[in-house]
């Protein structure tokens, strides 16, 4: 028994439209939406039954069919797609979240912040470089008398005018720096 269906909402009067499927259980339905659901609330939508299906897995392998091409059509009320997000959504995502951690930062004391960015000197979650001028390490804390901040660059780049390479000391004929490859119109290769 196919008891399964994929549907089309549309508004009449208006180019909206919205895929869906559900289960079958004898009643109307017109659709959950939520990021629009004030569209539903104001206007008056028909929904047309497209496909019957006897489990659900086959009914969302085709609503994700049906909803891709159209996930970032200005038209299409759909905001995901098995899990890829519209451009639409994805753009208040990221708003939404720049807002919060501006208000936390808003309602963060100075001493808080300040606590924050001395957490270690951490970036990117890495521990910070340390040297005692022969040797580096990573450490939060400073290692010992005689150590600073900072890595020791052991390897360099020279040139010979042609080609780049890695020593730690300057080659005889070579000069300190990098070549830089330039296509014809002298910007930079990719």
């Amino acid at each position: 028994m196919k008891c399964y269906y994929t549907y089309k909402v549309t508004f009449p009067g208006f180019k909206w439209f919205y895929f869906g499927y559900h289960r079958y259980d004898g009643k109307h339905y017109t659709g959950s939406p939520v990021t629009h659901k004030w569209i539903w609330d104001f206007y008056d939508c028909e929904v047309q039954i497209l496909e019957w299906f006897s489990c659900a897995e086959e009914a969302q392998r085709v609503e994700k069919r049906l909803i891709k091409p159209f996930l970032n059509d200005p038209h299409c009320l759909n905001e995901n797609c098995g899990g890829i997000v519209s451009d639409e959504a994805r753009s208040r995502g990221s708003k939404k979240a720049i807002q919060i951690c501006i208000e936390h930062n808003r309602k963060s004391s100075p001493e808080e912040k300040f606590k924050r960015a001395q957490s270690g000197g951490l970036v990117g979650g890495k521990l910070p470089w340390w040297n005692n001028g022969s040797h580096n390490t990573r450490s939060v804390n400073c290692p010992g008398a005689g150590w600073t901040l900072g890595r020791l660059v052991t390897w360099r780049w020279f040139n010979d005018g042609f080609k780049n390479i890695r020593a730690r000391e300057c080659p005889e004929g070579h000069l300190p720096g990098r070549i830089m490859p330039r296509n014809n119109e002298g910007k930079f290769k990719k």
